[in-house]
């Protein structure tokens, strides 16, 4: 008994010890960040990485779906996870708790005010928080019935997505100001004030740094990104890394501006950068007669041509990657812009941060390479249709032959490519990655083979087989059609306008344009929201 007993100690003792290891690795001056699978929050976690380790195995079978929680159009309002339910704040200003396995309702409520954002769960507390304008308020929820048990009232319009880390909430409000609340009683620990010569309007929701223990966001119409101390608010650093400012300019007839709008700043910890994006005017949308190419006047085809053509065109730059110490920038991102239906400015997807085995990471977005039109035979490709998932690496010594930013093409299961002004959120889960599409809100490879061998020459992409698809409406072409029981089509999937067809996969059976699908894995379930704002859910099992 007695060795039973020591063991019990000894075992006791290697599990606190890796867990202060795994907290050690998370923390900065005190400030300590629960590590989670399940997706809670915008992005998954305080990094906005859009990544998570948890994978549900395929193949999938059809589990639930519910097309009447219907979100706002042009706002990125996305599903989170927690205590067995999906959380989705919808266009009625209810706050919708479904059954994760049914899909059922377990609550809704509406607890006050217009909601524009995406609601976080905090799995310590068991409490939900939503961000809510006229009025101005975050309410934290009782996840178990909706009810509210308290708020905290914002001096500026929130339509951005909370942060939780640790025990803080952090909120980011119109006119630039960033909260830190205590998560259980939502006082205020302290507030920091942006300020500018230029009016401030727009922000963007916060994020992290575990590494550095600083929070993170930017702010129109300065377009500034500032690094706010977590322990008192104090500013570490801001720093402006475009070279255009936020200017009204005329563009086919209409008014545009370069904004930090509805992005999100996604932090790269273990490489010790940040990227931010800005929304350009669909000129900028991709290469164009005003900024020549590669070396005769075409599109570029290689990652130098890509970098000189940012580097003597700077203005045409949209993703930049910041140095979390002091904001100064690290690399030049191959990035170009892109669009997605998102109105007079134009917005393409967010980094996707993959951390891999040996601690080293990678982010996932669109990549524009002439290349891919001639991998793909395309006599009619462009420069919109020239786009393809891209992995791009963010320091020299990740891919041998590649230098912090360089792109490297992912083999994506298409003969007709991807728009360049339909790029939708990409995500990831394990070794698969998701674009979300307008037709398809979910198009989704395993990666089989990412080794420095492959990638840098589009007719040798990084290796993928596809997962199932789920396509939002076929056309009358495809062999199946909405209503069967199953939801899947085994012979593949084809667009309702009949461009471009897709691997086999299931089809959600109806249309609409809410923009902005995405893709989310969580507690052994992928869901989906679509084109439509239907919530389309798949887990693990025989399809039919």
């Amino acid at each position: 008994m007695k060795r039973i007993y020591y063991l019990t100690i000894i075992i006791g003792c290697i599990l606190n010890l890796r867990a202060e290891v795994v907290n050690f690795s998370l923390q900065k001056q005190g400030s300590t960040q629960t590590v989670t699978t399940e997706w809670v929050q915008h992005a998954h976690d305080a990094q906005r990485t859009g990544y998570t380790t948890e994978v549900v195995n395929t193949p999938w079978k059809f589990s639930w779906l519910r097309s009447d929680v219907d979100v706002r159009s042009g706002y990125m309002v996305t599903p989170v996870t927690g205590d067995g339910k999906v959380y989705i704040a919808a266009a009625d200003n209810n706050l919708y708790a479904l059954n994760i396995n049914t899909g059922q309702n377990v609550w809704s409520v509406a607890p006050g005010g217009s909601l524009y954002s995406t609601p976080v769960y905090d799995p310590e507390t068991k409490s939900v928080y939503i961000c809510a304008s006229n009025p101005n308020k975050l309410y934290r929820l009782n996840s178990s019935n909706g009810a509210t048990i308290n708020s905290f009232t914002a001096s500026g319009a929130l339509e951005t997505s909370p942060l939780i880390v640790g025990n803080r909430i952090y909120i980011t409000a119109y006119g630039g100001i960033l909260y830190a609340l205590n998560k259980i009683t939502l006082s205020q620990d302290w507030m920091y004030q942006a300020t500018s010569t230029w009016p401030l309007t727009y922000v963007t929701m916060p994020s992290y740094s575990a590494t550095r223990d600083i929070v993170i966001f930017c702010t129109d119409q300065d377009l500034f990104t500032h690094a706010v101390r977590a322990s008192d608010g104090t500013l570490l650093w801001k720093s402006k890394p475009t070279a255009n400012d936020y200017r009204v300019y005329t563009e086919n007839n209409a008014q545009q501006a370069i904004e930090v709008r509805h992005s999100w700043p996604v932090v790269a910890d273990n490489e010790g950068i940040v990227f931010v994006r800005t929304r350009h005017g669909y000129s900028a949308m991709i290469w164009h007669p005003g900024v020549p190419g590669g070396p005769n006047g075409g599109w570029p085809e290689t990652n130098a041509e890509i970098r000189q053509i940012f580097i003597n065109y700077p203005r045409e730059r949209c993703v930049f990657a910041l140095d979390l110490d002091d904001g100064k920038e690290a690399f030049i991102p191959l990035i170009t812009n892109g669009a997605y239906g998102d109105g007079s400015l134009t917005q393409g997807s967010m980094p996707c941060i993959r951390t891999l085995p040996n601690g080293k990471q990678v982010a996932y977005a669109q990549y524009h390479n002439r290349q891919y039109c001639a991998a793909i035979g395309a006599s009619w490709c462009d420069q919109v249709e020239d786009a393809t998932i891209g992995e791009f690496v963010l320091d020299n010594n990740t891919v041998s032959g590649c230098q912090a930013g360089d792109g490297r093409f992912v083999n994506w299961p298409t003969s007709q490519g991807l728009q360049g002004d339909e790029i939708g959120p990409i995500t990831g889960s394990g070794d698969m990655i998701f674009f979300a599409h307008w037709d398809w809100p979910l198009e989704g490879v395993i990666i089989t083979d990412r080794s420095d061998s492959v990638g840098l020459q589009a007719t040798n992409p990084i290796k993928t087989q596809a997962t199932p698809w789920v396509v939002t409406e076929n056309n009358s072409g495809c062999s199946c059609s909405p209503g069967g029981s199953s939801h899947y089509c085994s012979n593949g999937t084809c667009a309702e306008n009949g461009g471009r067809s897709g691997p086999p996969g299931f089809f959600v059976g109806d249309s609409g344009w809410h923009i902005y699908p995405y893709v989310i894995v969580s507690s052994s379930h992928v869901i989906v929201k679509s084109i439509s704002a239907t919530i389309f859910v798949m887990e693990n099992g025989n399809p039919y």
